[in-house]
């Protein structure tokens, strides 16, 4: 994953694609699932 033209994350998906990383990557609190071979993303409320 790449923010601002910096490298926060680089490997497989399974391993990469987390909550804490795609929420530093998008500057937002997300919640990252897998179920099976679907993966979603879901905003949680600012605080």
């Amino acid at each position: 994953m790449i923010r601002q033209g910096k490298v926060l994350t680089a490997g497989p998906v399974e391993t990469e694609l987390t909550s804490r990383n795609l929420s530093r990557c998008f500057g937002l609190p997300l919640v990252v699932e897998r179920n099976g071979d679907r993966w979603t993303a879901q905003g949680l409320p600012l605080t």
